[in-house]
């Protein structure tokens, strides 16, 4: 929600709602289910009068089958 403390309020929802439907785009183009999720949009520190805002973050789980695990990419950095 859009407040004094939350000036970009409508903003952020605005992008909640974008990856929400991307996601579900993605789902139902592979099939694949989303299990889980986690938005956190609200991320702000105040030192004094400044704010820092860490940028909308979203978490989810997802669950699918690999017809051949040698084509998988791992997350290895």
């Amino acid at each position: 929600m859009q407040s004094l403390d939350n000036p970009d309020g409508e903003h952020k929802l605005a992008q909640l709602i974008r990856a929400n439907q991307a996601l579900y785009d993605v789902c139902i183009a592979y099939g694949i289910p989303l299990i889980s999720g986690k938005d956190s949009m609200k991320n702000d520190y105040r030192i004094g009068d400044v704010k820092i805002s860490i940028p909308p973050t979203l978490l989810f789980s997802l669950v699918a089958k690999v017809p051949d695990v040698r084509k998988s990419v791992t997350m290895d950095f």
